[in-house]
């Protein structure tokens, strides 16, 4: 992992705490991550938070499948922001689908991928 500058930090952390705040939190109670699935009433998409997480995990139903991708860009390792359709990168411009494709550089890898599987009423992701 590279090494971010003060100035990409505190822009990443600026706009990550901004931008998630249209997408919904949810806090992790313990691992492994256990989401209910009526956390996806009212939207396809969650932002899964546990202290033990060095980046946040955007979590997204498409149709009855779940994808589980890292928050933190491929590029220089800056955390995501959570957009309506996508994730973007403040510190350089990166965009990735919420598959975690690359949408846009500088970044040229597609974000980590975490297994998901649906256990009766939720939706189980792991590390």
């Amino acid at each position: 992992m590279k090494v971010l500058t003060r100035r990409e930090a505190v822009l990443g952390i600026l706009a990550t705490t901004a931008a998630c705040a249209t997408i919904p939190r949810y806090a992790i109670q313990s691992l492994p991550i256990t989401v209910p699935l009526t956390a996806f009433d009212t939207t396809d998409r969650l932002v899964l938070e546990h202290p033990s997480l060095a980046y946040s995990i955007l979590l997204t139903r498409i149709d009855e499948t779940f994808v589980a991708v890292s928050m933190e860009c491929t590029h220089r390792g800056c955390p995501l922001t959570a957009r309506r359709d996508d994730l973007s990168c403040s510190c350089h411009g990166s965009e990735f689908t919420a598959t975690g494709e690359v949408l846009k550089g500088p970044a040229e890898v597609a974000l980590r991928r975490y297994p998901t599987r649906q256990e009766g009423d939720a939706v189980i992701v792991t590390l």
